[in-house]
């Protein structure tokens, strides 16, 4: 399984319970990156995230409903949004791809990463965005034991 997350560049995600990055060009970019048959799990919130900006992933959906929700370890792709519902996922995941804007925006909560678990393995600047910063696309993969 994987995760995915727009952040910024110390991982905040969410302030007041709000998404902080919106951005419909970078969450295309960052759908476009998923394999369409990758299945992309996601929170109800989330749900009115993509509906507001008009966005259709290509991939199949299902969305988390309660903690007893179970996910794929394959083919499963976890967004982390609004919920902090990513840290009992951790455990399962490969990979964690980070989309980080470079600037220090309000935020209450972040992605913290065990680094113990996870090293840094690539990094790409991302071209197709609102910002006026550069973006980076993060990618870590899981230390193999």
């Amino acid at each position: 399984m994987k995760m995915i997350a727009l952040c910024d560049k110390v991982g905040g995600y969410t302030f007041n319970n709000r998404e902080i990055i919106f951005d419909k060009k970078l969450i295309e970019r960052m759908l476009n990156d998923l394999n369409a048959n990758e299945t992309l799990c996601f929170a109800a919130k989330s749900k009115l995230f993509f509906t507001v900006l008009e966005i259709n992933p290509k991939q199949k959906t299902k969305l988390i409903v309660s903690t007893s929700d179970q996910l794929g370890k394959d083919d499963d792709v976890f967004l982390i949004d609004l919920t902090e519902d990513y840290k009992r996922y951790i455990e399962d995941c490969s990979d964690v791809i980070l989309y980080c804007v470079d600037q220090k925006l309000p935020s209450d909560k972040r992605v913290v990463l065990p680094s113990n678990k996870f090293c840094f393995y690539e990094e790409e600047v991302v071209e197709d965005h609102n910002f006026d910063c550069v973006v980076k696309k993060l990618v870590f993969k899981r230390e193999e034991n």
